[in-house]
């Protein structure tokens, strides 16, 4: 299952560690799991609903909370400590229950999000992010403790979990468009890469696919590469991508074909098909 960015709390322990390489180390992970990953609501949809599921042994207290997010240029999602006026607009818009939840090992719970639109809202795409994190236990926090052998470290690691909120108001639609790809060579490592600069054109943001494809002459294309699952918010108008190489296959000759697959379809249709001379 696909995660949004995760938090791991236990950066002090990085930073004490040297002093304790010899010594036991206990460590409870606290998760979540939420389905579905991305929620869009478009035309008359004004309510949808998410799962938030605790995949551990033991109980889990759930903090739930609406967040803003941007994206940068290579489609890392960073969250914003200040929300612009606009995002906070959006936040406001988007109303969920509840904010807190406890669910016992397995258990799930789900949380309602509704959407109250103003009459003289503009058409575009207004996004949010919806952000859930495992409270850790205050009875059992991270403590030291001397055993026969030493020290022991007990941890508490947890991990947070946010999905796209998406609102859609009035027509509109979404292209991605890639640029001459070229090739890559991954820092340090024998492994390679194609870079292309995609552009996006419309109101809309994308979730898809990446293909790539290399045809010599008179052969059928061989598939080199993929990237799945990718995002591409607004407003941003172009995206670089760097798609791994499954081997570098001879490029010298032939083309390099870029197809870009839409997930958001059912039935996960190709946007496009464009071919290339490597760079």
């Amino acid at each position: 299952m696909k995660t949004g960015p995760m938090k791991i709390s236990f950066i002090l322990f990085a930073i004490v560690l040297p002093g304790f390489l010899a010594s036991p180390l206990h460590a409870l992970t606290r998760g979540v799991l939420l389905s579905p990953t991305r929620v869009v609501m478009e035309g008359r949809e004004r309510a949808a609903i998410v799962k938030i599921i605790n995949p551990d042994a033991q109980a889990n207290t759930y903090k739930i909370s609406l967040i803003s997010i941007r994206m940068d240029d290579f489609g890392r999602k960073i969250q914003v400590k200040e929300p612009s006026k606009a995002e906070q607009f959006v936040m406001k818009m988007i109303r969920f229950s509840p904010r807190r939840a406890t669910l016992g090992p397995k258990e799930w719970q789900t949380v309602r999000l509704m959407v109250r639109k103003p009459a003289d809202l503009a058409p575009g795409e207004y996004r949010a992010h919806l952000k859930v994190v495992p409270i850790p236990d205050q009875s059992s926090k991270p403590v030291e403790s001397q055993d026969s052998e030493g020290v022991s470290i007990n941890l508490d690691v947890v991990f947070s979990i946010t999905i796209p909120i998406i609102v859609r108001h009035g027509q509109g639609n979404v292209n991605i468009i890639p640029g001459t790809p070229s090739l890559k060579k991954l820092d340090k490592t024998n492994t390679y890469s194609l870079e292309s600069r995609l552009t996006r054109q419309g109101l809309h943001s994308a979730y898809f696919n990446v293909l790539a494809f290399h045809k010599s002459s008179g052969a059928d294309p061989v598939k080199i590469g993929e990237l799945k699952g990718l995002s591409f918010y607004t407003p941003n108008p172009f995206q670089i991508v760097n798609i791994p190489l499954n081997s570098l296959p001879d490029l010298s000759g032939g083309i390099i074909e870029l197809k870009i697959q839409d997930l958001e379809t059912k039935d996960k249709p190709m946007m496009g098909s464009w071919s290339f001379k490597l760079e």
